[in-house]
């Protein structure tokens, strides 16, 4: 069940209408009257379940939605709409109890304009699925024509191309590349790396796209930040801190380690997935949060789990929050004897060597390097297969992606 918009010119500013009725078949019946409750039950995430009581529309308003729809609909009543229900925008509502991410200010966004924007930047990203995105971060979005947005909303005066828009849940918004492409302009490296790394995770969108749409808008503001950043995308992150690990080794000069790395023992046993790491010579960094420390069960499986690496030949280092923003020299330290115990050299060529196997997809710096590149970052799996002898460890397989996540972990 969801107000219906005629985007018939989505660029275009008419004045608001009223979004017209569909009600699914789950919620037909459930208007004012009849004495039914709604039966549908929203597909949002458990902070989204209503802890408002009894109220009409239960399970069916637990997101946000126009106002003018709701009560036409028979979801809600005046008196129930002002009081049981937060007003995010003009004519935009949330249940009270319920929790408003990142992806819920999207769509509240979406509402306020009755289908005559594009959602862009982190809303984009929201709707796409990109986990750790501030929710308090204002709600984007682009329309052709001005329209003061309310406190809340960045609205932008664009037009966005057609062929850089798309669908999801009935809104509106640019595609992953287009929105990769704009929060890497807009957003400092060190935001936009992992940010990107979160939106490629969720939607395996390929960095040589993005290299493509920024040939084709070399005017716009920000577009010579790119060439720096989209070599660092890498899906294979499973956080923004482990984002952050990563770009502290490679800004130090060490390779590129290759992202969730799959080890296994002499006869292909799955022993481990490490956060990252360099296979030649067996050393993997892993960042631990909170419940690795604090969690007795956590720790116990990482006692065990490290011993077991210790002994096939791999060094384990571990990196927390303080030694990450606090002590990072430690941290290169550690990676740098680990590293040259194991046997890797400052060699200029074994470390471009070494960086090249685990980089994801190459980004070109001429339209001429991309056909000889493009089969590199595409939707295949980035795992690949070695064998170290004398090591006692049989395969060992890695994923450094900036492209398809489909085999995320084997």
């Amino acid at each position: 069940m969801r107000p219906i918009y005629d985007r018939s010119s989505t660029n275009s500013n008419p004045s608001p209408s009223r979004p017209s009725i569909e009600l699914d078949e789950r919620s037909r019946g459930t208007g004012a009257g009849n004495g039914r409750e709604p039966t549908c039950t929203s597909t949002r995430s458990a902070n989204h379940v209503s802890t408002s009581g009894h109220s009409r529309g239960m399970g069916v308003l637990d997101e946000p939605f126009p106002g003018s729809w709701a009560r036409a609909a028979g979801l809600v009543t005046r008196w129930e709409l002002q009081h049981n229900f937060v007003r995010l925008f003009p004519d935009v509502y949330l249940r009270k109890g319920c929790t408003l991410d990142a992806g819920g200010r999207a769509r509240a966004a979406a509402h306020w304009a009755k289908g005559t924007g594009v959602l862009i930047g982190h809303s984009a990203a929201a709707m796409h699925g990109t986990r750790w995105l501030d929710p308090d971060q204002p709600a984007e979005i682009a329309r052709a024509e001005h329209y003061k947005p309310p406190s809340g909303i960045r609205a932008v005066i664009t037009c966005i191309d057609p062929s850089e828009c798309c669908d999801v849940d009935g809104f509106r918004v640019t595609t992953p590349v287009r929105t990769a492409f704009d929060l890497g302009r807009r957003l400092p490296r060190d935001q936009a790396v992992p940010t990107l790394d979160a939106l490629c995770a969720a939607t395996g969108f390929d960095p040589l796209k993005v290299a493509d749409l920024a040939r084709e808008h070399p005017g716009l503001r920000g577009v010579a930040r790119l060439p720096a950043i989209l070599p660092l995308i890498d899906g294979g992150a499973e956080s923004p801190q482990e984002s952050r690990t990563r770009l502290l080794l490679i800004d130090d000069g060490l390779p590129r380690p290759t992202t969730q790395l799959v080890i296994r023992d002499g006869c292909g046993g799955f022993v481990a997935r490490v956060d990252m790491g360099w296979e030649p010579w067996r050393v993997a960094v892993e960042y631990d949060g909170a419940h690795h420390w604090t969690d007795p069960t956590q720790r116990t499986k990482d006692i065990d789990r490290i011993a077991t690496l210790e002994s096939l030949g791999w060094r384990v280092i571990r990196v927390n929050a303080t030694l990450l923003h606090r002590r990072p020299h430690v941290v290169l330290d550690r990676v740098r004897a680990a590293l040259h115990a194991n046997g890797w050299t400052n060699d200029h060529e074994v470390l471009v060597q070494a960086t090249v196997e685990s980089r994801p997809a190459p980004v070109p710096s001429h339209p001429g390097q991309l056909s000889e590149n493009r089969h590199r970052g595409g939707a295949t799996s980035r795992y690949r297969n070695s064998h170290c002898p004398n090591s006692g460890v049989g395969t060992v397989s890695g994923q450094g992606r900036g492209g398809s996540l489909t085999d995320r972990a084997q």
